[in-house]
């Protein structure tokens, strides 16, 4: 997952939920000059994290949604 479809998955849904709806605009990181090097590959697996501590995460669209609910005003 990109950072950009990252940043889709927290907008659209809270959107849904009555939160502000923003443009979220796809950028290259020669778009955004920084002084550091970027990795070209920085997805995260939460493999390690489940085998080592014998735990099952939730993925990210359901648990999002989740917190979204648990967020929202009634």
């Amino acid at each position: 997952m990109t950072w950009y479809a990252f940043a889709c998955e927290i907008i659209r849904p809270s959107a849904e939920r009555g939160g502000r709806s923003v443009p979220v605009d796809p950028i290259t990181s020669s778009d955004y000059p920084a002084p550091v090097r970027r990795l070209a590959n920085s997805r995260l697996s939460r493999a390690r994290l489940e085998a080592v501590f014998d735990i099952r995460i939730q993925p990210m669209k359901s648990s999002l949604a989740n917190r979204l609910d648990r967020l929202s005003p009634r």
